[in-house]
């Protein structure tokens, strides 16, 4: 049983609009997000080191209106610590949209890693404060 998204009542797997309040069915919820009801339909693009990473690149993939669904596979269900697992998780998209979103994250970690963030000389306060 699938919910709405706009009035979370309980919808009939194939209903193209909700019945209570009219919202389409059929496109995916606001916000660049998924709600995982069948992960058949899904594909991991990326392998995400911590937590901190899935949100990030969750975010660029809906700058150009690919929803995504962050799974942490630090959980029971999905941790095998026997295999040498070192990931923290992985980013997943609906599979027509695999191929595009490998691209841009593709084209964007590399983008990071040719022009990696420079730190910002220390100010006037920081050299000063150790003198008095």
């Amino acid at each position: 049983m699938l919910k709405c998204p706009a009035c979370g009542i309980n919808i009939q797997p194939g209903e193209a609009f909700c019945p209570s309040c009219g919202e389409n069915m059929s496109l995916p919820p606001m916000g660049g997000s998924l709600e995982l009801t069948d992960s058949s339909h899904l594909e991991s693009v990326v392998t995400l080191e911590n937590e901190t990473e899935g949100p990030i690149l969750q975010s660029v993939l809906e700058g150009v209106g690919i929803p995504s669904i962050i799974r942490n596979l630090n959980v029971v269900e999905y941790y095998l610590p026997e295999a040498g697992q070192t990931a923290w998780g992985e980013l997943l998209v609906l599979q027509p949209h695999a191929s595009k979103a490998r691209i841009i994250l593709d084209e964007y970690l590399r983008s990071l890693q040719e022009h990696p963030m420079e730190e910002s000389p220390p100010s006037e306060e920081d050299s000063t404060s150790g003198e008095e």
